[in-house]
């Protein structure tokens, strides 16, 4: 790094925030060559601009462009709050295109499940762009998303409730939604975190994992997410991994981790939980990472029993060692 480099860096650090008039101030240098020296730590993520043209400030820390307000849930929209959000976080000038698409697009889809679903009076919202990368979270005081689920469509079980939001198209009003909007917003970003009643799903990206814990009872519902600021996912290549040719939503994914109920011998009662609702799809995926054995029952279950009542849906499987391939081979 250049010696002019390091003061103008130096500079920024000690002052918190300048512009460049002032940086050519300090360093007696041209406005030009402060401006290249600008772009390059830009560029390189150790400084960061917020606004545009004349206005332009640059800065070193972003976590203290943090968002915090309570809305009340009153003729709400998720397009206006998301206005505010938008201005106060400075996200255009903050993120990339595609970053600034993806984050858009799930602050919207949460925000409208807050406002439409949860009958909360309030509703809560955090926004943060930290260095490295920008979250959300959104807060509301309402029934709860998986209590609501298990209310609606008669499950027997919050962790029920919770295996049908992993599934997508699984909505409790579907006159005006269809379910899709916690699927696609899960698979978008690099962390998904869905707290609600006595469960929370956390769906990690980057770890390639997903896992349900029990935690002490939460009213409402609590939504948190994270993605880089430097990251190459593009919102439109998320959709097609689960699109058909005709550019519907047609594929999901299941991790049969999440339906064991003991350490390795998955039961029919299993099977037939894991294949619920899973009719309106055309491409089912079926991961076994981390299950050591299943049972006949279960692979009967579903490669069988299941698969001939749906005759137009394919059941593909991934990640098995050899004795859950064999079991399923047998039930083929």
């Amino acid at each position: 790094m250049s010696d002019l480099k390091k003061q103008i860096l130096k500079i920024v650090e000690a002052e918190g925030e300048v512009v460049a008039r002032d940086l050519v101030k300090k360093t007696g240098k041209s406005k030009s060559y402060v401006l290249k020296f600008l772009k390059e730590l830009v560029e390189e993520g150790e400084v960061f601009l917020i606004g545009s043209t004349n206005n332009a400030k640059y800065v070193v820390d972003l976590s203290r462009f943090e968002f915090v307000e309570t809305f009340r849930n009153r003729n709400l929209s998720e397009e206006d709050v998301f206005t505010i959000v938008r201005g106060k976080n400075f996200l255009k000038e903050n993120l990339k295109s595609n970053i600034y698409t993806i984050f858009e697009y799930a602050f919207l889809e949460m925000m409208n499940n807050a406002i439409e679903h949860s009958k909360s009076e309030k509703i809560e919202v955090t926004t943060r762009v930290l260095p490295h990368k920008v979250r959300f979270l959104i807060k509301d005081f309402g029934v709860g998303v998986f209590q609501n689920i298990k209310d609606k469509l008669g499950l027997s079980s919050e962790l029920d409730g919770v295996n049908t939001v992993l599934k997508g198209k699984q909505t409790t009003d579907p006159e005006h939604h269809t379910g899709q909007g916690i699927f696609f917003t899960s698979k978008a970003g690099d962390l998904f975190v869905l707290e609600s009643g006595r469960k929370k799903l956390v769906i990690d990206n980057v770890m390639d994992d997903e896992f349900i814990e029990d935690i002490s009872k939460l009213k409402g519902t609590r939504v948190v997410f994270e993605i880089s600021v430097n990251g190459d996912k593009n919102l439109t290549d998320v959709f097609r991994k689960f699109s058909g040719e005709d550019f519907g939503f047609d594929k999901t994914e299941i991790r049969v981790e999440l339906y064991k109920e003991a350490e390795s011998h998955i039961s029919r009662s299993q099977a037939r939980k894991v294949m619920t609702g899973l009719d309106k799809f055309k491409i089912i995926v079926l991961d076994f990472k981390n299950i050591g054995v299943v049972g006949q029952a279960f692979t009967d279950e579903v490669f069988r029993v299941w698969q001939n009542k749906h005759v137009g849906v394919r059941i593909e499987y991934e990640n098995c060692n050899e004795n859950v391939e064999f079991m399923i081979k047998r039930s083929l």
